[in-house]
């Protein structure tokens, strides 16, 4: 999700020799659209939230199919959808986006102390 967000600007010095109206969201600003948007899809679509953690997305066409992100969402990252859930009032996405940031956290080997502060 970041990773967008600090892609968009070295994709703007290519577009720039290009002629049209544009304007490019600052990293933050991506990276705040973009929770607010997974933040959307878990809650309207009651995705599960440790799936998508992993970077895993589930093909309801083909239910024994799924689609696998190249890396999972970092404890970071689960946190500030949590923010924008609970800036959207989604109050049970938001303590299943914390769970997902402290389940992010061990995974990355964080110390107790961090997890400790998540829960």
């Amino acid at each position: 999700m970041l990773r967008t967000a600090k892609f968009l600007p070295s994709l703007k010095k290519h577009i720039d020799s290009l002629k049209f109206e544009y304007t490019m969201p600052s990293g933050s600003d991506a990276a705040v659209g973009a929770a607010h948007g997974l933040a959307d899809l878990q809650e309207y679509h009651r995705l599960d939230v440790d799936d998508l953690v992993q970077g895993r997305l589930k093909d309801y066409v083909n239910p024994d199919r799924f689609f696998q992100a190249a890396s999972n969402l970092t404890s970071q990252e689960c946190l500030l959808v949590a923010t924008e859930a609970k800036r959207m009032e989604y109050l049970e996405g938001q303590v299943l986006w914390l769970k997902g940031a402290v389940n992010a956290a061990k995974a990355e080997g964080k110390p107790s102390k961090y997890i400790s502060k998540l829960k």
